[in-house]
C-alpha cells in the first residue's frame, strides 16, 4: 500500500510539473512599441485607435510625454479641441516648457505714458503705453482706468497695436481722464525661457494653438502659437511634426497672422507676415483695401 500511495505521488507531482514548464510567460510590455503602434494607426487616420493605443501606453507611464501628446492630437482630430488643450498643458508642464508669462494688471503711472502726434499705421493722436516686465507682448487681455471717482474706463478697444513691450493706444484724451494709473493685463514670450526642449513639447504647442483657433479663441491660440514662433527663431529650430498634417513653421507663422487678424490686429498680422517673407508687399493693414492681400499670403503659408 505505502509503495502504491508513493507512486501516486510521484505521479501528482510529475503532472504538476509538466504544467509548471507548460506556463508561458508573456514578455514584458515596452511603451514604446505601445507608442509606435499608436502613431502607425494615426498615420492610417483610424484617429480612435490612436487615442486607445496612446491611452494604453499612458496606463503604464502616466507621464510619458510622447504619449501626452500623441493622445492630445488623437482626440484633436475628433473635434475634442477642449480636452486634447489639456493633454498638451500636461506635456509642456512635465518639461516646464513656460515659454509665455501671464501678467494681470500691471499698473503704469501717467508719467510714463507717451504721447504720439502720429501713430504707426493709422495717424492720429494717441499714446503708447510700455510693460515693465522685460516680455515680448503676445495678446492683450485687458486695459483700463480708474478714476478719482472710483469710475471704470476701459481701453481694451483702443490697444489696437502692439511690438516688443509697447502698446499702441488710438486715444488723445489719457491725460485728461482724471487718473494716475493705467492697468494692463497681457500675455508676453519670455526671451529668457531657455533653449533645449523635445520636439514633443514643440508638438504640444502647436497642438494647443491650433485647438484654440479652432475653438475660436484668437488671444489663447496667439500665446501658444506665438511662444513656439518666437521660440524656433531664438534657438533656429524647426517644429518636423512628422504626422498628419505635417505642420512646419508655415503654418505656425499663418496660423499666428490668422489669429492675430480675427482679433483686428491687422499690424500685427502684417509684421509677423513681413518679417517671415521679406518680399511681402509694403502695405498698410489697416486700409481695407489691403486686407485681402493679408488673407492670401496667410491663405499661402497653409499650402
Amino acid at each position: 500500500m505505502r509503495n502504491i500511495f508513493l507512486a501516486f505521488v510521484l505521479l501528482v507531482l510529475g503532472i504538476l510539473s509538466c504544467k509548471k514548464e507548460k506556463i508561458e510567460v508573456p514578455p514584458p510590455v515596452l511603451v514604446e512599441d505601445l507608442i509606435k503602434r499608436a502613431w502607425a494607426s494615426y498615420d492610417a487616420f483610424d484617429f480612435e485607435l490612436a487615442e486607445l493605443r496612446f491611452d494604453s501606453a499612458l496606463s503604464y507611464e502616466l507621464d510619458n510625454l510622447e504619449a501626452l501628446v500623441g493622445f492630445g492630437w488623437s482626440i484633436l482630430q475628433q473635434n475634442e479641441y477642449h480636452q486634447s488643450i489639456d493633454y498638451y498643458s500636461l506635456a509642456i508642464t512635465k518639461e516646464d516648457a513656460f515659454w509665455y508669462k501671464r501678467i494681470d494688471n500691471e499698473a503704469i503711472i501717467d508719467t510714463e505714458w507717451i504721447y504720439e502726434d502720429t501713430l504707426p499705421y493709422i495717424g492720429g493722436e494717441g499714446y503708447i503705453i510700455q510693460i515693465s516686465q522685460p516680455l515680448r507682448l503676445l495678446y492683450i487681455v485687458e486695459i483700463f482706468l480708474l478714476s478719482e471717482e472710483g469710475g471704470r474706463q476701459d481701453l481694451t478697444e483702443n490697444a489696437y497695436y502692439f511690438v516688443d513691450n509697447r502698446i499702441y493706444i488710438n486715444r488723445a484724451d489719457i491725460d485728461d481722464l482724471l487718473t494716475d494709473y493705467v492697468y494692463v493685463s497681457y500675455v508676453g514670450y519670455d526671451p529668457n525661457s531657455g533653449a533645449g526642449y523635445s520636439n514633443f513639447v514643440k508638438w504640444a504647442y502647436a497642438g494647443a494653438g491650433y485647438a484654440q483657433l479652432a475653438e475660436d479663441e484668437f488671444g489663447e491660440s496667439v500665446v501658444y502659437l506665438g511662444s513656439l514662433y518666437h521660440y524656433l527663431n531664438d534657438t533656429g529650430t524647426g517644429l518636423d511634426f512628422s504626422h498628419w498634417p505635417y505642420l512646419d513653421k508655415d503654418n505656425i507663422v499663418g496660423g499666428l497672422a490668422y489669429s492675430y487678424f480675427k482679433d483686428r490686429y491687422y499690424g500685427n498680422a502684417y509684421d509677423i507676415l513681413k518679417a517671415y517673407n521679406p518680399d511681402f508687399p509694403d502695405i498698410n493693414p489697416f486700409d481695407e483695401s489691403k486686407l485681402d492681400t493679408l488673407l492670401f499670403e496667410i491663405q499661402r503659408l497653409f499650402k
